[in-house]
C-alpha cells in the first residue's frame, strides 16, 4: 500500500472533519438549552427565519437532510413546546408549523450566539479572504449539485 494514500490529505475529509468540529463546538458552547440538539436548533432557527413554514419548506432549506429525521425532529419540537402545528385557515388539509413564544426565545438566543461566534471566527480573515472563501464554497457546492443531476 502506498504511503501517499493518506485520507487526512483529502479536501473532502478535511471539510467533513471541520463540519464535525463546528457541530461539536455548537453543541458544547452555543446551545442555549439542555433538551435540544444542534439539528433541532437549526430547524427551529429556520422556522424563525422563514416564519410560517411546513416540514417540506425546512427540508428544502437544509441540503440533503433525511425527511424521516426531519419529521422526528419536528414532532419532538412540537412535543417539547417549541413549535405548534396550525391548520391553514383557507385549506384545512394544510398544516403549518409556527414557533411558540418559547421556541422564538430559544431560536433568537441560538442565532445571536451563532452570529457572535461568526464575528469572532471571521476576524481571523481579511475581507478579500472571506470573499474568496465564499466563492470557493459556492464552487464546491455547484460541483456536488451537478453530480446529483
Amino acid at each position: 500500500m502506498s504511503k501517499d494514500l493518506d485520507l487526512r490529505k483529502l479536501l473532502t475529509f478535511r471539510l467533513v472533519a471541520l463540519s464535525r468540529e463546528i457541530s461539536h463546538f455548537n453543541q458544547r458552547t452555543l446551545n442555549p438549552t439542555d433538551d435540544l440538539n444542534i439539528p433541532q436548533l437549526r430547524m427551529l432557527s429556520l422556522h424563525y427565519t422563514l416564519g410560517r413554514s411546513s416540514q417540506s419548506d425546512i427540508v428544502k432549506h437544509t441540503s440533503r437532510v433525511d425527511p424521516g429525521n426531519t419529521s422526528r425532529y419536528m414532532k419532538s419540537l412540537v412535543t417539547k413546546g417549541y413549535l405548534k402545528s396550525v391548520r391553514d385557515e383557507k385549506d384545512k388539509r394544510l398544516k403549518w408549523l409556527k414557533l411558540t413564544a418559547k421556541g422564538k426565545k430559544i431560536a433568537e438566543r441560538y442565532l445571536q450566539k451563532r452570529y457572535l461566534h461568526n464575528e469572532d471566527l471571521t476576524t481571523q480573515f481579511t475581507q478579500a479572504e472571506l470573499k474568496q472563501f465564499d466563492k470557493l464554497l459556492a464552487k464546491a457546492a455547484r460541483f456536488y449539485e451537478d453530480q446529483s443531476g
